[in-house]
């Protein structure tokens, strides 16, 4: 392949001279022109086959390579190659991790070439590891599985299909993530109030915003007038929202300092505008001082839903806040009430039946029928969940 370099730019060289020798004898010699006029003509069509013939080389020697490569080396260099470049962080972290734990509980996938790996071995694979993993864990290595194969499936040299559909099995548990109760939440911001950036928690709390929206926060996203921020990226369509802010929310927005080299609402410590690295090191430094170990920026968005549920807020409001295209899923993910709020509720209905009431029989009636009605969809909503 160096053969091919020298003799392009040997040949280049000759092309670059006779050039300039066709416009010195353009008007004085037309048979002198004419004769540089073919060589010149022959030199570019040279390099363009050099060219050509080196693409292809180059091609062979990549896919000569591929043929070598195993389904674990192949799959971190799609990772590497095609996701980390492209797509979100956390995606990247998902899909890393899942080859991870296939690198651990699949050894043989080191050595295993890539023809021969198969849709078949791909769910026995899954089969394996469901009393292991959770749904979402089993989905992200399903989705490399996948995705990394239809990429290697283009090149057809390899002769090699993509992976058919894969199933999740039944029988892998379902991730939940939990809210925080009301004293775990208190304990939480009275230990926020006291670290560095624990404005933030603070403000996720009151907001229920995903990290990622809250670290791609601007100043031209946010309405004085009315109150609002505006997410415009996010994951989903529905994610692109307005979401109104409490007052507590609307002092910590302003109290934020406007900075003279970006657009950002929330930076670091460093000035620096805030990354899902930092908001990762903020809720490990408040595990370490509440001694509550589930703390992650995805439970604050929990505990968010739970208490606005827990407080009144209309489900389908909810549900819009929190940027789902569905009400149903909002109740399926999110309604994990405080043991001590249904026990509040139970009470309440207790002292509705006991207690003496001046108001008259027709609107208690109607009261009742309001919250029988109101339970029944709520019953309805989660069985089609």
């Amino acid at each position: 392949m160096h053969s091919h370099k020298a003799k392009e730019a040997r040949v280049a060289a000759l092309a670059s001279f006779f050039t300039h020798k066709l416009f010195f004898y353009q008007r004085s010699n037309f048979i002198h022109y004419a004769s540089l006029l073919i060589i010149h003509f022959l030199l570019k069509f040279d390099i363009y086959y050099l060219n050509f013939y080196r693409k292809e080389e180059i091609i062979n020697l990549e896919e000569l390579h591929m043929k070598n490569e195993t389904v674990l080396s192949w799959m971190k260099k799609w990772c590497e190659i095609y996701v980390k470049p492209n797509l979100a962080v956390k995606t990247y972290s998902c899909y890393n991790n899942a080859i991870k734990e296939l690198e651990h509980h699949q050894p043989e996938l080191q050595e295993m070439p890539l023809s021969e790996f198969t849709s078949l071995y791909a769910q026995n694979i899954l089969n394996s590891l469901a009393n292991t993993y959770a749904k979402s864990t089993l989905n992200d290595i399903r989705v490399v599985f996948h995705k990394s194969f239809e990429v290697a499936s283009k090149i057809p040299s390899l002769k090699i299909c993509s992976i058919g559909k894969l199933y999740i099995p039944k029988k892998a548990s379902q991730k939940k993530v939990r809210a925080f109760t009301r004293t775990e939440q208190k304990i939480v911001e009275e230990a926020a109030h006291k670290t560095l950036l624990g404005h933030i928690t603070v403000f996720f709390l009151r907001t229920g915003l995903r990290a990622e929206e809250l670290c791609n926060l601007k100043w031209s996203d946010y309405n004085a007038n009315q109150q609002i921020i505006y997410v415009r990226k996010s994951k989903t369509k529905a994610g692109i929202r307005p979401v109104p802010l409490c007052k507590e929310a609307q002092q910590i927005l302003l109290s934020q300092c406007k900075s003279h080299f970006d657009n950002s609402i929330f930076h670091c410590s460093t000035g620096s505008p805030i990354s899902m690295s930092s908001l990762e090191k903020l809720y490990l430094r408040l595990r370490r001082l509440t001694g509550i170990p589930f703390i992650t920026t995805h439970v604050y968005r929990h505990t968010f839903a739970t208490r606005s549920l827990e407080n009144g807020m209309n489900v389908k409001a909810l549900s819009q806040i929190l940027g789902h295209t569905d009400v149903a899923f909002t109740i399926k993910q999110y309604c994990s009430p405080d043991v001590n709020f249904l026990r509040e509720q139970v009470d309440k209905c207790d002292r509705m039946q006991t207690e003496p009431s001046n108001e008259p029989l027709t609107v208690l009636v109607s009261q009742q029928a309001q919250m029988i009605s109101n339970l029944q969809k709520i019953i309805e909503q989660l069985q089609h969940c």
